[in-house]
């Protein structure tokens, strides 16, 4: 198993470096190999995003550790999936040059397995087509219903939060999962495999920019519903095309 798992890690670093380098410029950050914790051969979490480059597939998961990025060789792996990555080899400062961006730390693994009661039925994370941004255009620019005359209580519980809480604490609600009540002002179905809403609760002000927070599910909902969802925190999602949102709720439950 030791001579197994320094096979795995060998064969890791090799793609990466592959992957980090690029020609005629100055060197990458050289990724440096670091002891998984004591003992640990696998590491299991839910799948919150992928992203696809050469050779790999990036996955963000859910663990009990917190947030952790991950990479395996190329597979299409839908959203909400609960899998396990068998001999993962930890890697800080890796820089990928596709992706443009530096992992602080990442997880490189030679393949994932999906674990019986993950959330299979969550659609996969794809680039969207033409006619997706144009849904995604009028459901920008549709006007949304007069705020309701009284403020929608707070839902409850340590992870419970308004809308305005969200934006006053987004850097520290990065990746945390939060409770929010509010009332479906905006409503565009199947856009890139989810259901899209735009939620508020009467906190915030409009000129502030803190009262109208976007959250996806694959749950439905209807116009002028009032709904709990129950989901991670994300910043700075770029969707293309301009499409970007600073602060929303992705892939969230509706609780009725």
């Amino acid at each position: 198993m030791r001579l197994l798992s320094i096979v795995v890690a060998v064969i890791a670093l090799t793609g990466c470096a592959r992957e980090a380098a690029a020609p005629s410029a100055a060197p990458a950050v050289v990724p440096v190999a670091v002891a998984a914790a004591p003992g640990a051969a696998e590491l299991t979490g839910r799948v919150l995003e992928t992203m696809e480059a050469p050779g790999y597939t990036y996955l963000r998961l859910s663990t009990s550790g917190g947030p952790q990025w991950a990479a395996i060789p190329s597979e299409t792996i839908a959203v909400g999936t609960e899998v396990k990555l068998a001999n993962p080899t930890l890697m800080k400062n890796f820089v990928s040059k596709t992706l443009n961006r530096t992992f602080e730390v990442i997880v490189f693994a030679s393949g994932a397995e999906k674990l019986e009661g993950g959330a299979a039925e969550a659609a996969v994370k794809a680039p969207a087509s033409g006619t997706e941004y144009a849904a995604l255009n009028d459901w920008a620019k549709k006007a949304a219903p007069a705020p309701a005359e009284a403020p929608i209580a707070k839902a409850t519980g340590a992870q419970a939060r308004t809308v305005a809480e969200v934006y006053a604490q987004k850097a520290a609600l990065l990746d945390v999962p939060v409770l929010l009540r509010g009332k479906v002002v905006k409503y565009t179905p199947g856009v890139m495999g989810k259901n899209w809403l735009h939620l508020q609760d009467g906190s915030g002000t409009a000129e502030g920019k803190d009262n109208d927070l976007v959250v996806t599910t694959t749950d439905l909902a209807a116009l002028g519903d009032t709904v709990v969802v129950n989901g991670p925190v994300h910043l700075g999602r770029d969707l293309g095309s301009g499409y970007v949102f600073p602060v929303l709720i992705e892939d969230a439950k509706i609780i009725r």
